[in-house]
């Protein structure tokens, strides 16, 4: 048989499936990335590094997060729980085949609530920028304020 009879499968049926197969703690993705208008107003407000004795640097990072949700005429309302896994790293700057790129020197998802969070870690050499989202993966109003070049302190 080369075609689906009737009842034939919907985007609804997919989302069961997947919903079947996620663990609680990510079925929230499912709600925001499929039944529901989720965005995002993530930022760094501030990061700083030091080098250590060893060599490595720590960098001290304060971070923003928020997540509202729109309706189809656009009004927002703020996300009443937000407990959300978003991405965070640090980035040096090196010269690859030529061109300048930046490469991750550390990048990991941590949890968020609606706020500031504040985060240090330690990376093997010079950071160049850090922040919340670096690659932009959730929709953002303003993606541009998701890294900050790093202040070096003394």
């Amino acid at each position: 048989m080369k075609f689906q009879q009737p009842p034939y499968t919907t985007s609804l049926d997919l989302l069961r499936e997947f919903r079947q197969v996620t663990p609680d703690s990510l079925q929230y993705l499912l709600t925001d990335m499929f039944e529901r208008i989720a965005l995002y107003e993530n930022k760094a407000d501030s990061v700083t590094a030091r080098k250590l004795p060893d060599g490595r640097y720590r960098v001290d990072m304060v971070l923003n997060a928020k997540k509202v949700y729109a309706d189809s005429l656009g009004n927002e309302t703020p996300a009443r729980r937000m407990n959300d896994l978003i991405d965070v790293a640090v980035l040096a700057r090196r010269k690859i085949n030529g061109q300048w790129q930046d490469v991750p020197l550390y990048r990991q998802k941590r949890r968020f609530r609606p706020g500031v969070t504040r985060l240090s870690v330690i990376v093997p050499e010079k950071p160049e920028k850090a922040g919340i989202d670096p690659y932009n993966l959730l929709i953002d109003r303003t993606p541009d304020d998701n890294l900050k070049t790093v202040t070096m302190e003394k």
